[in-house]
């Protein structure tokens, strides 16, 4: 039986994907294998800050792991996804 912290977890990685930017964000780092919070929001067209929001969402969620090099950070898909996460990320 799941437990409510695995339920709260659940519904906090799902609202996560239920944005078009985040999807997007996703779908970009998925093509790219890595990418920098300035890559993102190039490829995106939107802002860096607006960029880092979302980043940070999805990092919380553990959907993204980060890697520091030097001044830049780079993000790519995390390798301990739940199933669900996964299929919905191949999908894109």
């Amino acid at each position: 039986m799941i437990e409510a912290k695995q339920f709260k977890k659940l519904e906090r990685s799902i609202k996560a994907l239920a944005n078009y930017r985040r999807l997007a964000i996703i779908s970009f780092i998925k093509k790219e294998g890595e990418a920098s919070v300035g890559d993102i929001a190039e490829e995106l067209k939107i802002s860096i800050q607006a960029t880092s929001k979302h980043i940070k969402l999805l990092e919380a969620v553990e959907i993204l792991s980060p890697d520091q090099r030097s001044l830049l950070v780079y993000y790519s898909i995390s390798k301990s996804l739940p199933n669900f996460i996964s299929n919905i990320i191949s999908g894109l």
